[in-house]
């Protein structure tokens, strides 16, 4: 996350980003240098992350969604590392394929010297929000770092992935579909620090599940809506990314 000028990775970066998240915001301007982008330009993953809930509505909750999540099978949140752990290979899988660049395999870049011997920051919490990574991850909170960190690896720039998931509801009625969402943001800084790729988008599946009466979810039902929602955010971001190059 980066300041309105785009110049620098904020100290909360990360954490901020939870909140721009959790509001509902998205990045709606796609910042990117063109000139970053091609099959002969090497990318590298170096951080996966996501905010440690995921949330149902609970602030709209009835009688019937709370006596719901009195349950074991409805529950208004769900801890989130369980699914962004499982996610992590779809996310290399769509970003390998983008056509963009030649992305670095995860073993490479996780078993590296440049990377074991980078510190890193432990992520920070902001306004009830806790940051999570991926497993074997770790959060870096400035341009510098990152610039460092892609020269130690010898690759043109490295990409922070941030994927928050939630539950989007929609009713007809008073019979509705809890689907499974997820908020994306990719931020890459080159060699010399600077950002040339940001942006975030939003998305759902598209197969949902039944529910009655509002505010809490079967989380397990709706874990393959969360994958789908992964594939269908990175095929919108390389559709748009593909307009930009």
């Amino acid at each position: 996350m980066v300041n309105k000028k785009m110049g620098r990775v904020l100290p909360l970066g990360i954490a901020i980003l939870a909140f721009v998240f959790t509001s509902g915001f998205l990045i709606s301007k796609m910042k990117v240098e063109p000139s970053a982008f091609g099959k002969s330009k090497r990318f590298a993953i170096v951080s996966i992350m996501s905010i440690d809930k995921i949330s149902a509505n609970q602030g709209q909750a009835g009688l019937f969604g709370s006596i719901k999540a009195m349950s074991k099978k409805y529950s208004f949140s769900a801890e989130s590392d369980p699914v962004l752990k499982k996610a992590v290979p779809i996310i290399y899988k769509k970003m390998a394929r983008s056509g963009h660049f030649t992305l670095v395999s995860p073993n490479r870049v996780l078993k590296s010297n440049a990377y074991r011997s980078a510190k890193g920051v432990k992520p920070k919490s902001f306004l009830g929000a806790t940051m999570i990574t991926a497993p074997g991850y770790k959060y870096f909170k400035s341009e510098k770092e990152l610039a460092g960190l892609a020269k130690g690896l010898n690759v043109d720039a490295v990409v922070m992935v941030h994927a928050v998931y939630g539950v989007a509801t929609a009713y007809v009625g008073p019979v509705g579909k809890n689907y499974g969402s997820v908020t994306l943001a990719i931020s890459a800084v080159d060699r010399n620090g600077k950002v040339v790729w940001q942006h975030s988008v939003a998305e759902k599946d598209d197969k949902g599940r039944k529910i009655f009466g509002i505010g809490s979810a079967d989380f397990k039902a709706l874990e393959p809506g969360f994958y789908a929602a992964t594939e269908r955010a990175f095929d919108t971001e390389f559709e748009k990314l593909s307009k930009k190059l």
